[in-house]
């Protein structure tokens, strides 16, 4: 055992580059050590940048590795950690399979296994030693079909049927998107799901003629398929026929209470449709809508499948009564110490509803397996514009699962106003989508709302949840991700829009990843405007976070600011920055991601590259400057914070005639000594002032005071106090002032 043990550690001494084209995500469980004597594709051994791939049987990608040309090659395969309940990598005894990719061909081949050491299973042993060979490098293309639905089907609204597709040469990981208009657009249905050929789903109330499903293989975009003909969702009646809300009391028959009461005593899926004139005492001919006031705690909803649809109001009126938002507004301000809705049951949906003013969270999902909030206002007045919070917006709680948060057709749910936090997903709750919301921000992006704490906070276990196509502005903090791993944050809007041109931070970090979260996954979120960092990682157990493709930009403080976490993972250094390439050192091995940005942050991903075995790295392209940063990703995917950044020379457009909006950039250099250089924008002409001050809060110096015409300025700070001596080396900062606009930045004075 010492003998293979030692052989072991000479063969993980070999260079080892980060696979392009394989993804897997090393946790925090045991692994397991594989030996490549040799790989080949049709009898010819593999070039330099193929890759090898190790697989689970469910397709499930647990390593990879790519091919130097040197031999024996180690792979390491990562086992299922024991924190969280999902299969995230091997099990014990599992058979193992392999793929091979064949760069030069674009195509992913399955690999035939002689074993010299091992059996084929993981964890036979001390470890496996291996030859592999496939055949095909240059046969048929790899391919994803949709076999159902695939035209002609009619799925009824809250059912669950089973989307199914195959697939040949493809990564473990596929994206599954949905349109309702026949192809024209698609909505994500699903960021990120195994590659097993299935999905239950629960059909959405998007009732339409022409649906199509399509599937996508996630490593690479351009292998994809589409139903082939339209298929329908229907509102047939559900089994155990409509309930119908009357009025809006609280007990009589006709009444929101009575329908959940008749709802939960009734065997199978049910519809709660509201058909409440207006000559309900309820009705307020002001604002168009019905306000329903419960005087004690509604009924937990334990009745599977039921739908809550606040659209049917709309119909059984015949009009948009409430062009704002929804026409029903469940209010709790009777209620007394009471949630909203607390839903007990699964697959419950809840439609076009506005639920404001509980002590508790305003819908809050207790271990359920299915569930969906779509086209609610939550925490806001029925207009969407005003605060009218809950104690907190929307909860899933106890272990729920597969719960839907998302946008319905053109009307999304505003989720701001709440006194805690927005969204909750908390104790385990895991494998949940949150797509396409507003969350401290009003209705029409017109102005800040907020929650009183996070705008999402996912914590205690609550892992591989999927958070999508969000704006989230005006909370304490936008996102805060706590003891909890693998889950996915995916183009978010967090402070900002995406062109920097709209200012809605978060009073705090855009987001933050603390307390042990773990291999998390932060990837095309446009992040500006915050109060403190961009993104925030804090504690030596929290580790793997990747961030990437991530745009950054106008936060106050860093762009990334990591304390101890993602195991203290250096940034680069960037030597050079010309026009068309950028080069430095980053730690060996790891993927360097190159920005530009107006000062030290990344507000324009430009590309990437990976660093060699000594860290040399190099980059080609257009190099739109003003300044250049990178962060370096190892193989255990910890990101690092940005670099340094370094002049390029290279102006960007934005910066050309007079600017859209006022803007404060980072000084350069930082550090300095004994001179740097702060730049800043003016829309407008008007008074500004720019002043330096120190740790405590002293006024230092002041650089400027009085009017400015519009455009793009610089002034220079050498370093001295308003008297004209030096000022001692440590941390200064310096804060701009014109109108309402302010904006406060750090800078460095080294001796």
């Amino acid at each position: 055992m010492k003998t293979a043990a030692l052989f072991l550690l000479a063969v993980t001494a070999t260079a080892f580059s980060q696979p392009q084209h394989f993804s897997f995500t090393s946790n925090t469980g045991e692994s397991y050590s594989l030996v490549i004597d040799n790989a080949a594709v049709d009898g010819s051994a593999l070039a330099s940048g193929d890759e090898i791939g190790v697989f689970t049987p469910a397709g499930l990608c647990v390593g990879a590795s790519v091919w130097s040309g040197s031999t024996p090659l180690a792979l390491t395969a990562w086992k299922d950690d024991s924190q969280t309940g999902a299969v995230d990598g091997y099990v014990d005894g599992e058979t193992m399979s392999f793929k091979i990719w064949d760069a030069s061909a674009s195509a992913e081949l399955d690999a035939t296994a002689t074993y010299s050491q091992g059996s084929g299973s993981f964890g036979d042993g001390a470890y496996s030693r291996l030859t592999l060979a496939a055949t095909g490098g240059g046969g048929p293309a790899a391919s994803i079909t949709v076999t159902s639905p695939n035209g002609g089907e009619n799925w009824r609204v809250g059912s669950e049927q089973t989307i199914q597709w195959s697939s040949e040469g493809t990564g473990g990981t596929v994206q599954i998107q949905f349109s309702r208009d026949g192809g024209s657009s698609y909505s994500k249905l699903h960021i990120f799901t195994v590659n097993d050929g299935s999905l239950l789903w629960t059909v959405p109330n998007t009732p339409s003629t022409a649906c199509r499903i399509r599937i996508i293989d996630y490593s690479d975009s351009t292998i994809s398929d589409v139903s082939d003909a339209d298929f329908t969702i229907s509102t047939e009646p559900a089994a155990g026929g409509g309930i119908v809300v009357t009025n809006s009391g609280d007990g009589d028959t006709g009444s929101l209470r009575a329908a959940i009461e008749q709802a939960n005593s009734s065997a199978g899926a049910d519809t709660i449709n509201f058909n409440i004139p207006r000559s309900d005492s309820g009705y307020d001919t002001d604002t168009g809508v019905w306000f329903v006031r419960p005087r004690t705690p509604l009924p937990a909803i334990h009745d599977d499948d039921l739908i809550i649809d606040g659209f049917s109001q709309r119909n059984f009126i015949g009009e948009d009564s409430n062009p704002h938002g929804p026409e029903i507004v469940l209010i709790g301000e009777e209620a007394g110490e009471a949630d909203g809705l607390s839903i007990t049951g699964s697959g419950i949906e809840i439609l076009h509803l506005t639920v404001n003013h509980f002590s508790g969270p305003g819908i809050i999902f207790e271990g359920v397996d299915g569930g969906r909030v779509a086209g609610c206002y939550v925490g806001v007045d029925f207009s969407g514009n005003g605060p009218a919070g809950n104690n907190a917006g929307i909860m899933l709680y106890g272990g729920s699962r597969r719960v839907t948060v998302e946008s319905l057709d053109d009307t999304v749910n505003v989720i701001s106003g709440n006194k805690g936090p927005g969204i909750a997903l908390l104790n385990g709750s895991s494998g949940n989508f949150v797509s396409g919301n507003l969350i401290g921000v009003n209705a029409t992006l017109s102005h800040l709302v907020g929650n009183g704490d996070q705008g999402i906070i996912v914590a205690d276990l609550s892992d591989s949840n999927e958070i999508a196509d969000n704006v989230i502005g005006g909370n304490r903090v936008g996102i805060t991700i706590v003891n909890s791993r693998a889950n996915t944050l995916d183009n978010n809007r967090i402070g900002t829009d995406y062109d920097f041109e709209i200012e809605m931070g978060n009073t705090g970090d855009g987001v933050e990843v603390v307390g042990g979260a773990s291999s998390n996954n932060l990837i095309d979120n446009t992040i500006g405007f915050n109060g403190l960092s961009g993104i925030f990682l804090e504690g030596g157990e929290t580790r793997y976070n990747r961030m990437s493709r991530n745009r950054i930009s106008r936060n106050t403080f860093l762009g990334i600011a990591i304390e101890g976490a993602n195991e203290n993972i250096n940034p680069p250094e960037i030597s050079q920055a010309s026009e068309s390439s950028v080069a430095g050192v980053a730690p060996p091995n790891s993927i360097v991601e190159i920005f530009a940005d107006p000062g030290e942050e990344g507000a324009e991903y430009l590309g990437q590259t990976t660093a060699d075995g000594s860290g040399s790295f190099s980059w080609e392209g257009e190099v739109t400057g003003p300044y250049i940063t990178a962060t370096a990703t190892d193989e255990n995917n910890n990101t690092s914070m940005f670099s340094m950044p370094i002049e390029t020379g290279v102006e960007n457009s934005a910066r050309e005639g007079v600017p859209k909006t006022y803007a404060l950039d980072q000084n350069y250099p930082n550090p300095f000594n004994p001179t740097t250089s702060i730049r800043f924008a003016t829309p407008k002409q008007g008074h500004v002032e720019l002043e330096v001050f120190n740790l405590v809060g002293e006024k230092v110096c002041i650089l400027i005071d009085g009017e400015v015409n519009a455009g793009h300025h610089e002034v220079n700070w050498d370093g001295r106090n308003g008297k004209g001596l030096p000022m001692p080396a440590g941390l200064y900062f310096y804060r701009i002032r014109a109108g309402e606009y302010q904006r406060l930045k750090k800078c460095l004075l080294v001796k």
